[in-house]
């Protein structure tokens, strides 16, 4: 995750009384941390069981933990490569809907989809080869698709990481370099529309924890009417207010 020592993770603040970036930031947060950390877990649980079934010896099963190995992958041992195909375009839109609409049943129910459906036609008919042929050269393939996935995502993940972390000194040196500007701070009183959509607000805010009056129930998945989107912009207008 990152070794960041307390000199480099502290803020420092420049001359000018402006706050500069820390040289170095880990690469992720505690919460973000921990989900990482439990989300290999899961994947390594995952391969640990796909090997094991592969490693089994049945050829239903091989095909089954070849799957849960990579995605569809125990579909080119039971030489069905255009289910193979099938899948993967399916896992591709499995991850769109878990970034477009939070649907995170949608990837392990493609996985784990995949091992069942090549589970049952391993020793089923073929389109284009007899009946019950398997393709020894997907087992190796199968393992190469799944290092190769993990690698181009931590690759990529950490490239980004790099290229951010490479434009700190930049940013710093910008900062320490200007002069800010003074700006006398007045208070101004809200007028009767401020004062009473400031009433409304606080009677939201303040109620009981366990009642959200007053809020919009719509699509709670990813739309406008999400209470935790109405929750974070009163949040924020009442903070622009405080402030």
């Amino acid at each position: 995750m990152g070794v960041v020592t307390a000199s480099t993770a502290t803020p420092r603040t420049a001359p000018n009384g402006i706050l500069l970036l820390p040289e170095r930031q880990p690469r992720f947060g505690p919460v973000s941390a921990r989900l990482v950390r439990r989300l290999v877990l899961g994947l390594a649980v995952v391969l640990v069981a796909g090997t094991a079934l592969v490693v089994a010896g049945g050829t239903a099963a091989r095909a089954a933990g070849l799957s849960l190995v990579f995605p569809g992958a125990g579909l080119l041992y039971a030489a069905s490569p255009v289910l193979f195909v099938v899948v993967a375009a399916l896992v591709v839109l499995a991850i769109v809907l878990w970034w477009g609409i939070s649907a995170h049943w949608a990837i392990p129910l493609v996985w784990l989809g995949s091992a069942a459906l090549s589970a049952a036609l391993a020793n089923g008919p073929r389109l284009w080869v007899d009946r019950g042929t398997t393709w020894a050269w997907a087992v190796p393939v199968a393992y190469v698709l799944a290092a190769a996935a993990v690698g181009t995502a931590v690759f990529r993940f950490e490239r980004r990481y790099r290229s951010k972390l490479a434009r700190v000194p930049e940013l710093n040196a910008y900062l320490e370099g200007i002069t800010p500007v003074r700006r006398e701070r007045t208070a101004d009183d809200p007028g009767e529309m401020d004062a009473e959509l400031l009433r409304w607000t606080y009677a939201m805010a303040l109620q009981p924890l366990d009642q959200f009056q007053g809020f919009d129930w719509g699509e709670q998945i990813h739309g406008p009417t999400c209470v935790r989107y109405q929750l974070n912009m009163m949040g924020y207008g009442l903070a622009c207010y405080a402030a």
